[in-house]
């Protein structure tokens, strides 16, 4: 495998090499030649794929499990600020029989497809004004909020129709859940 360069922020390093490796894994006859470039982040050296990264995670989402992280391995500076910071996102703290932090639960809210959908939104508004031209073009979107397996079909349709007005659209959606995988 050849390396490949990625971003400069630590998630979104993160989220492209993840969706780099999903992918080499998913097809590697199809992307085992897509190389780092940005505006789309992957592109094949004869543009016929151009893929975009993108991440549909809540703020408040990446806030909690940023803090159960800090708190459940011991490097919260202030352990009771943490916690208290962590309820404000509305998660909930879960500890074992000695009070050892074990978890979180996320509000339910939190499982909606609108956060999709207004990404998915930006990512086509960007594509149209400015992305290298590809013959194909592919959308990757992380997420943990996803709609599930059982509502994953009407989901994709809906993202589907949202490309209508645009003269560029995605060819190709994959709505990655890691806990699916």
């Amino acid at each position: 495998m050849k390396k490949v360069e990625h971003g400069t922020n630590k998630d979104v390093r993160f989220r492209e090499r993840y969706a780099y490796q999903v992918l080499q894994y998913m097809d590697r006859n199809r992307y085992h030649s897509l190389e780092k470039n940005e505006r789309p982040d992957y592109i094949t050296p004869d543009h016929t794929i151009g893929l975009e990264v993108v991440s549909a995670v809540p703020s408040n989402l990446q806030e909690a499990e940023s803090l159960f992280s800090r708190i459940s391995s011991g490097q919260s500076k202030s352990p009771k600020d943490d916690i208290e910071r962590l309820n404000r996102t509305d998660s909930r703290l879960i500890c074992d029989d000695s009070e050892a932090p074990i978890g979180i639960i996320e509000p339910a809210y939190w499982v909606s497809f609108e956060l999709i959908e207004s990404t998915v939104s930006n990512k086509l508004k960007l594509l149209n004004s400015g992305y290298t031209e590809c013959l194909e073009n592919e959308l990757f979107i992380y997420t943990e909020i996803g709609p599930g397996l059982e509502t994953s079909e009407n989901c994709l349709l809906r993202l589907r129709e949202l490309s209508k007005p645009f003269p560029r659209r995605f060819d190709k959606i994959i709505l990655n859940e890691p806990y699916l995988l």
